[in-house]
């Protein structure tokens, strides 16, 4: 088998690999966050805060031990790069995972996961302003296709909330940029942000800085009043509520750590909300018509649209690179050819 037509296997194999371990995580997060905020802590700017800087911790760490046992230093972005590139990816994050965790409290599960499934609109339109996609047909064609099957999916259905929905969308919007800004960041070899920690790293000051003035604005008295009650003053309470929190930031450091890695090798809307979908649907009382369905199936067939084009881009560039090296190699041979025989 040809290197270059090896590339269609290898992107199979990474992406199941990767979402063996990302769909787990990502589905125990979005249940998990999403009973947490509406039965148990009606904050969710401050239990992202709490997984922002836990999330900043375990990055830290793992750049400290690694110092420590190679004696070498990670990499470090110079401040143009981290004020602007990491800046943009940081603050888009923070208000996508922030306005995505407001929304629990006004809408249900698969209303959420196929409202945020639009952030792949958002990241392609992105992605074509960065000069990461060309705008052709293809891009045009996957963008109508998801929107229309949203509209559809949308369309009448019994347990839509306007506050709900606007909520996802800003928070798809602020995700497509996340998401385009990122690869943008990764795809850059000389900056050598390939490692998720390391771009963990340099994200989550930009997302904690993004978010604590909305905590600020919104919650931060709430939370102090809840303090100050019978039920904030006492120690058990709030040991329970701070392992909660730490239960959920755990899932999300898993989770982020996967997101980078796999956001090379699938669309945002893949296997993981058809299976939250149908999760909510059998387990939460969720209801979808059939209209609902088709849009579904439908924003699907765009995902895969989007999957093999983005493949098939791969597969050229893997192709390019190999002729130009088997033609290096040559060149290289036959010199050598020529040396010997002088």
């Amino acid at each position: 088998m040809r290197p270059y037509a090896t590339c269609w296997y290898n992107n199979g194999v990474k992406s199941f690999l990767v979402g063996c371990l990302y769909y787990p995580c990502s589905l125990g997060l979005t249940f998990y966050q999403q009973w947490f905020i509406k039965e148990e802590f009606h904050f969710p700017l401050f239990i992202v805060l709490c997984h922002y800087l836990l999330k900043f911790a375990v990055a830290s760490c793992y750049r400290a031990s690694y110092s420590r046992v190679y004696a070498k230093d990670r990499i470090l972005l110079k401040w143009p790069h981290y004020a602007i590139a990491a800046g943009i990816t940081g603050i888009a994050a923070s208000l996508d995972i922030g306005l995505s965790n407001c929304s629990f409290e006004y809408t249900t599960i698969s209303l959420y996961t196929m409202g945020k499934s639009s952030s792949i609109v958002f990241m392609l339109i992105a992605a074509v302003a960065l000069s990461l996609e060309s705008c052709n047909w293809s891009t045009c064609s996957v963008v109508g296709s998801i929107s229309f099957g949203l509209f559809l999916f949308h369309f009448k259905a019994t347990q839509f909330a306007w506050t709900g929905f606007l909520l996802v969308q800003l928070a798809s919007v602020c995700g497509g940029i996340r998401w385009a800004a990122s690869q943008k960041l990764m795809q850059k070899r000389s900056l050598g942000m390939s490692n998720p920690l390391d771009m963990i790293y340099h994200v989550q000051p930009w997302m904690i800085i993004g978010i604590v003035p909305l905590f600020l604005v919104f919650e931060a008295k709430g939370l102090a009043l809840l303090s100050s009650t019978s039920f904030g003053s006492k120690a058990s309470n709030v040991l329970r509520l701070l392992g909660l929190i730490a239960g959920g930031g755990t899932l999300a450091v898993m989770m982020e750590i996967l997101e980078y890695a796999l956001v090379f090798y699938t669309s945002s809307l893949t296997l993981g909300e058809l299976v939250t979908l149908s999760l909510a649907y059998c387990y939460k009382g969720d209801q979808i018509s059939w209209i609902n369905a088709l849009g579904l199936a439908i924003c699907m067939a765009g995902s895969v649209a989007h999957f093999v084009i983005r493949t098939r881009r791969v597969v050229s560039v893997e192709k390019t690179n190999t002729t130009y090296c088997q033609l290096r190699q040559e060149s290289t041979n036959d010199s050598s050819s020529d040396s010997d025989t002088l």
